[in-house]
């Protein structure tokens, strides 16, 4: 059911534009550019693998060699986790 009156309050609310309206392109950088999410971590726990690690984060263990070259300069080597230590998460879409 539309409301006749609160329809008549909007319209008389809202003064008309007078003369042309411009138009106004948004700013092309702040188009472009999404703003960037905060990276994801995993603290890694007793018996965790990179092969574990990918299990659980995206239910592929074949993945765990994008959470080594995400982490190479923290871990010796992919055999390498230390129990407490945080790692990156990549973004599958990146």
């Amino acid at each position: 059911m539309k409301d006749s009156a609160v329809d008549a309050e909007l319209e008389t609310a809202v003064p008309a534009a007078e003369g042309p309206v411009e138009k106004v392109a948004p700013d092309p950088i702040k188009a472009v550019r999404a703003p960037a999410e905060a990276p994801r971590y995993y603290q890694v726990r007793k018996n965790d693998t990179l092969t574990r690690i990918a299990q659980k984060v995206y239910g592929d263990p074949g993945k765990w060699r994008m959470l080594y070259e995400e982490n190479k300069d923290t871990l010796d080597g992919p055999e390498k986790l230390r129990l407490g230590q945080k790692i990156r998460i990549p973004d599958l879409n990146e």
